[in-house]
């Protein structure tokens, strides 16, 4: 397995508690891997980021399509 696999899969929660506890021994003590694993750590939460906005924003647009179908023009939906 990369280190990039290994990084992937202890961020995603796949590693089982043995792995996780020497892959976090092993980050503590390999500056490479160390750096290694902030990059992909950091272009992990970027994407999570972009997903969850998408989701977000598509949620969003659902809910107003929607809204124009089934609320009555000039009615003001429900506020809670």
């Amino acid at each position: 397995m990369s280190n990039v696999d290994l990084i992937v899969a202890y961020l995603s929660g796949d590693l089982e508690t043995e792995k996780r506890k020497d892959f976090e021994e092993r980050i503590s003590k390999d500056a490479q891997l160390s750096a290694e694993y902030h990059e992909v750590s950091d272009a992990w939460l970027l994407v999570k980021e972009q997903i969850a906005a998408r989701n977000e924003d598509s949620f969003r647009q659902l809910l107003k399509r929607i809204m124009k179908k089934h609320i009555p023009p000039g009615q003001k939906p429900l506020q809670g």
